[in-house]
């Protein structure tokens, strides 16, 4: 639980946790900015101190609906960071992060969780560790900080999965109540215009129920048949 944050980084000797990124496909920061609708964020939580998102200012209400503190990327001006670097992306993202922990106060170790191109990530995390004065720059490999404090839920956390429980297990019903809707003819599901059911149709409806109940499908749905279904993540 988020609840237990601060005790987590105090047990890892963590003085503050960066989460970084875009939204899409990265699970730490939607946790944390509790499914809000923005692109992309940073998320910086200092030890016994709440949670603060920076966002893009065309994303302020969507930043705001998060229930965290927020500020507008706009504060640390990167624009003239980025002029005064020449044009440097990488120097100008270190001053930027600068000013943000001289603005927040954070020394000490801090931790950097997100997703991010790796080379990307590899070039700025050194770069924190070798200009920024008072950082030391820490990163945890396996169970990390907040993989520990998603092993327990909030009970709002624990509705939500109930709910796309129930969701899913609708869709599943729904998926077979479709396949038994197709008349057999020579072990062949067939459709109304004589034509033969085929896996696509069938995932076809899959992604409209899903959508149907507000669920998103990150990768193709397994909907096997025959030799493919004997194969372990065989799509079909």
């Amino acid at each position: 639980m988020k609840a237990d944050l601060d005790r987590l980084m105090a047990e890892r000797n963590i003085d503050a946790a960066v989460v970084m990124g875009p939204l899409a496909g990265n699970p730490t920061l939607y946790y944390m900015v509790n499914g809000a609708k923005i692109s992309s964020g940073t998320v910086v939580k200092k030890r016994d101190e709440p949670a603060v998102l920076i966002h893009s200012s065309i994303e302020r209400d969507e930043a705001a609906r998060s229930g965290l503190e927020t500020i507008d990327i706009r504060r640390y001006n990167y624009l003239e960071l980025l002029h005064k670097t020449g044009g440097n992306q990488l120097t100008a993202m270190v001053h930027l992060l600068a000013r943000v922990f001289q603005d927040r106060k954070i020394s000490g170790r801090v931790a950097f969780y997100g997703t991010e191109d790796r080379g990307a990530a590899y070039a700025l995390l050194r770069a924190i560790d070798r200009h920024m004065a008072g950082i030391k720059v820490v990163g945890e490999f396996g169970s990390n900080l907040f993989m520990a404090a998603r092993a327990t839920k909030e009970p709002a956390e624990a509705e939500r999965i109930r709910q796309a429980g129930r969701k899913t297990v609708a869709t599943v019903d729904a998926t077979i109540d479709f396949l038994r809707s197709h008349p057999v003819r020579d072990e062949v599901l067939m459709k109304d215009d004589g034509t033969a059911l085929t896996v696509g149709d069938v995932k076809r409806f899959v992604r409209r129920t899903l959508f149907e109940h507000e669920l998103e499908e990150e990768v193709d749905t397994i909907f096997a048949i025959g030799r493919d279904a004997g194969i372990p993540h065989s799509h079909g």
